[in-house]
């Protein structure tokens, strides 16, 4: 039951099964410390999505209070609005201009 339980719980922090494989398999190195490496690789990916969701909230915030008339006039929509996916280099999300 103990290693279906880490199997889980590790699948839903989003370890992949080589990983996964890493932490339940013998290896070389003690457990923590292989848990720890694959922690600290996972980390800057999870920081990625947590933008990428922030962003789209943002995105969603702003749909959400749109008043434009027409799609060509709205600057939801422009290119330089929102970077969705685009990793950005502050702790704050991107943020989607004023409805146009």
């Amino acid at each position: 039951m103990r290693r279906l339980t880490i199997i889980d719980i590790s699948q839903r922090v989003g370890f992949t099964l080589d990983e996964i494989r890493q932490i339940l398999g013998p290896g070389t190195r003690p457990a923590h410390d292989r848990i720890r490496t694959l922690a600290i690789d996972k980390l800057p990916e999870i920081e990625d999505l947590i933008q990428r969701a922030l962003a789209i909230r943002q995105l969603l915030v702003t749909c959400a209070i749109c008043e434009c008339d027409s799609l060509d006039e709205c600057s939801l929509f422009d290119d330089t609005t929102v970077r969705l996916g685009q990793r950005t280099t502050s702790s704050q999300a991107p943020t989607a201009l004023a409805p146009g």
